[in-house]
Protein backbone atom coordinates (compact mmCIF):
# COMPACT_ATOMS: atom_id res chain seq x y z
CA UNK A 1 0.00 0.00 0.00
CA UNK A 2 0.81 3.65 -0.31
CA UNK A 3 0.68 4.57 3.35
CA UNK A 4 3.23 7.69 3.37
CA UNK A 5 2.84 7.80 7.69
CA UNK A 6 5.67 3.92 7.51
CA UNK A 7 9.20 4.55 6.91
CA UNK A 8 11.46 1.66 6.99
CA UNK A 9 14.62 3.10 8.25
CA UNK A 10 13.42 3.69 11.80
CA UNK A 11 12.95 -0.03 11.97
CA UNK A 12 16.10 -0.77 10.20
CA UNK A 13 18.58 1.34 12.77
CA UNK A 14 16.45 -0.69 15.61
CA UNK A 15 17.43 -4.35 14.22
CA UNK A 16 21.00 -2.80 13.71
CA UNK A 17 20.76 -1.82 17.61
CA UNK A 18 19.74 -4.92 18.53
CA UNK A 19 22.22 -6.91 16.56
CA UNK A 20 25.29 -4.70 18.39
CA UNK A 21 23.79 -5.41 21.37
CA UNK A 22 23.40 -9.01 20.22
CA UNK A 23 26.87 -9.24 18.82
CA UNK A 24 25.63 -9.93 15.73
CA UNK A 25 27.95 -9.03 12.55
CA UNK A 26 26.19 -6.46 10.38
CA UNK A 27 26.93 -8.74 7.48
CA UNK A 28 25.23 -11.68 8.38
CA UNK A 29 21.98 -9.57 8.09
CA UNK A 30 22.76 -8.16 5.22
CA UNK A 31 21.08 -11.29 3.02
CA UNK A 32 18.14 -12.06 5.95
CA UNK A 33 16.60 -8.21 5.53
CA UNK A 34 17.67 -8.19 1.47
CA UNK A 35 15.39 -11.43 1.44
CA UNK A 36 12.85 -10.19 3.97
CA UNK A 37 12.21 -6.70 1.74
CA UNK A 38 12.05 -8.68 -1.64
CA UNK A 39 9.33 -11.17 0.11
CA UNK A 40 7.37 -8.16 1.69
CA UNK A 41 7.47 -6.38 -1.30
CA UNK A 42 6.40 -9.14 -3.59
CA UNK A 43 3.78 -10.38 -0.88
CA UNK A 44 2.35 -6.85 -0.72
CA UNK A 45 2.04 -6.48 -4.47
CA UNK A 46 0.06 -9.62 -4.81
CA UNK A 47 -1.93 -9.27 -1.95
CA UNK A 48 -2.48 -5.42 -3.14
CA UNK A 49 -3.34 -6.30 -6.78
CA UNK A 50 -6.04 -9.22 -5.27
CA UNK A 51 -7.47 -6.81 -2.62
CA UNK A 52 -8.21 -3.97 -5.15
CA UNK A 53 -9.42 -6.01 -7.68
CA UNK A 54 -11.93 -7.68 -5.50
CA UNK A 55 -12.94 -5.01 -3.74
CA UNK A 56 -12.35 -2.07 -5.94
CA UNK A 57 -9.48 0.51 -5.18
CA UNK A 58 -12.43 3.44 -4.62
CA UNK A 59 -14.31 1.28 -2.12
CA UNK A 60 -11.62 0.94 0.17
CA UNK A 61 -10.56 3.27 2.91
CA UNK A 62 -9.68 6.73 1.81
CA UNK A 63 -5.93 6.33 1.97
CA UNK A 64 -5.80 3.55 0.31
CA UNK A 65 -6.13 3.85 -3.15
CA UNK A 66 -6.44 8.25 -4.08
CA UNK A 67 -4.63 8.93 -1.40
CA UNK A 68 -1.03 9.89 -2.62
CA UNK A 69 -2.19 10.60 -6.01
CA UNK A 70 -4.59 12.72 -4.31
CA UNK A 71 -1.70 14.48 -2.83
CA UNK A 72 0.24 15.02 -5.98
CA UNK A 73 -2.54 16.60 -7.91
CA UNK A 74 -3.52 19.00 -5.03
CA UNK A 75 0.10 20.38 -5.71
CA UNK A 76 0.01 19.95 -9.29
CA UNK A 77 -3.31 21.75 -9.63
CA UNK A 78 -2.90 24.34 -6.83
CA UNK A 79 1.02 24.96 -6.35
CA UNK A 80 1.95 26.37 -3.09
CA UNK A 81 5.23 28.76 -2.59
CA UNK A 82 6.95 27.84 0.59
CA UNK A 83 5.60 26.88 3.86
CA UNK A 84 8.76 28.72 6.08
CA UNK A 85 6.61 27.66 9.21
CA UNK A 86 7.17 24.11 8.56
CA UNK A 87 11.08 24.72 7.07
CA UNK A 88 11.42 26.22 10.80
CA UNK A 89 10.00 23.44 12.37
CA UNK A 90 12.29 21.18 9.81
CA UNK A 91 14.87 23.42 11.31
CA UNK A 92 14.11 23.35 14.92
CA UNK A 93 13.90 19.21 14.88
CA UNK A 94 17.23 19.18 13.14
CA UNK A 95 18.92 22.02 15.92
CA UNK A 96 18.01 19.35 18.73
CA UNK A 97 19.12 16.34 17.37
CA UNK A 98 22.52 17.84 16.56
CA UNK A 99 21.88 18.77 19.49
CA UNK A 100 21.08 15.18 21.67
CA UNK A 101 23.63 13.49 19.18
CA UNK A 102 26.27 16.00 20.31
CA UNK A 103 25.97 15.31 24.18
CA UNK A 104 25.70 11.52 23.18
CA UNK A 105 29.28 11.57 21.79
CA UNK A 106 30.82 14.12 24.22
CA UNK A 107 29.21 12.52 27.30
CA UNK A 108 29.10 8.97 28.33
CA UNK A 109 26.12 9.38 30.85
CA UNK A 110 24.30 11.08 27.96
CA UNK A 111 21.62 8.16 27.04
CA UNK A 112 19.79 9.16 23.07
CA UNK A 113 17.41 6.02 23.00
CA UNK A 114 17.07 4.22 19.84
CA UNK A 115 13.46 4.08 19.98
CA UNK A 116 13.23 7.46 20.00
CA UNK A 117 13.36 7.89 16.17
CA UNK A 118 11.02 5.26 15.81
CA UNK A 119 8.54 6.99 17.43
CA UNK A 120 8.92 10.11 15.79
CA UNK A 121 8.41 8.81 12.03
CA UNK A 122 6.29 6.14 12.12
CA UNK A 123 2.79 6.17 12.52
CA UNK A 124 2.20 2.76 14.65
CA UNK A 125 4.40 3.45 17.59
CA UNK A 126 2.90 7.57 17.34
CA UNK A 127 -0.55 5.73 17.87
CA UNK A 128 0.52 3.94 20.94
CA UNK A 129 3.27 5.94 22.87
CA UNK A 130 1.52 5.84 25.70
CA UNK A 131 1.93 1.88 26.02
CA UNK A 132 5.50 2.59 25.20
CA UNK A 133 6.14 5.38 28.17
CA UNK A 134 4.02 3.10 30.49
CA UNK A 135 5.97 0.61 29.98
CA UNK A 136 9.19 2.30 30.28
CA UNK A 137 7.84 3.60 33.85
CA UNK A 138 6.96 0.89 35.45
CA UNK A 139 10.71 -0.74 34.38
CA UNK A 140 11.73 2.51 35.99
CA UNK A 141 9.61 1.88 39.58
CA UNK A 142 10.61 -1.68 39.04
CA UNK A 143 14.60 -1.32 38.76
CA UNK A 144 14.25 1.74 41.46
CA UNK A 145 12.31 -0.19 43.95
CA UNK A 146 12.71 -4.02 43.82
CA UNK A 147 16.50 -3.14 41.63
CA UNK A 148 17.92 -6.10 39.06
CA UNK A 149 16.19 -8.93 40.60
CA UNK A 150 13.00 -7.41 40.94
CA UNK A 151 13.21 -7.01 37.51
CA UNK A 152 14.21 -10.28 36.47
CA UNK A 153 11.52 -11.52 38.37
CA UNK A 154 8.69 -9.33 36.98
CA UNK A 155 10.46 -9.70 33.11
CA UNK A 156 8.68 -13.16 32.69
CA UNK A 157 4.67 -11.02 33.48
CA UNK A 158 5.24 -8.31 31.38
CA UNK A 159 5.92 -10.49 28.23
CA UNK A 160 3.43 -12.51 29.14
CA UNK A 161 1.00 -9.63 28.86
CA UNK A 162 2.42 -8.15 25.64
CA UNK A 163 2.28 -12.04 24.02
CA UNK A 164 -1.31 -12.64 25.70
CA UNK A 165 -2.36 -9.46 24.30
CA UNK A 166 -0.78 -10.56 20.55
CA UNK A 167 -2.18 -13.72 20.89
CA UNK A 168 -5.72 -12.51 21.78
CA UNK A 169 -5.54 -9.87 18.82
CA UNK A 170 -4.62 -12.94 16.25
CA UNK A 171 -7.93 -14.79 17.73
CA UNK A 172 -10.49 -11.89 17.73
CA UNK A 173 -9.26 -11.73 13.97
CA UNK A 174 -9.59 -15.34 13.42
CA UNK A 175 -13.41 -14.81 14.74
CA UNK A 176 -13.44 -11.88 13.15
CA UNK A 177 -13.40 -13.82 9.89
CA UNK A 178 -16.06 -15.95 10.72
CA UNK A 179 -18.51 -13.84 11.76
CA UNK A 180 -17.98 -10.76 9.38
CA UNK A 181 -16.98 -8.45 12.07
CA UNK A 182 -13.96 -7.04 11.77
CA UNK A 183 -11.35 -6.59 14.65
CA UNK A 184 -8.90 -3.43 14.72
CA UNK A 185 -5.83 -4.35 16.29
CA UNK A 186 -4.39 -1.00 15.99
CA UNK A 187 -5.74 2.18 16.92
CA UNK A 188 -6.65 4.98 14.42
Amino acid sequence: MFDLREVMMPHMMNSLKAADVGRVRHRRLLLPIGLAIVVALAVSYVSGLWVWYRKGGLNLAYWHAPEPFDRLTRQLVNPTGTNWMEMLYVGIGVAIMSGLIFMRYQFTWWRLHPLGYAMTTSWAPYTVWFSFFWGWLLKYAIMRGLGFKGYRTWRPFFLGMVVGDALMAGVWVIVGLFTKVPYQIMPG
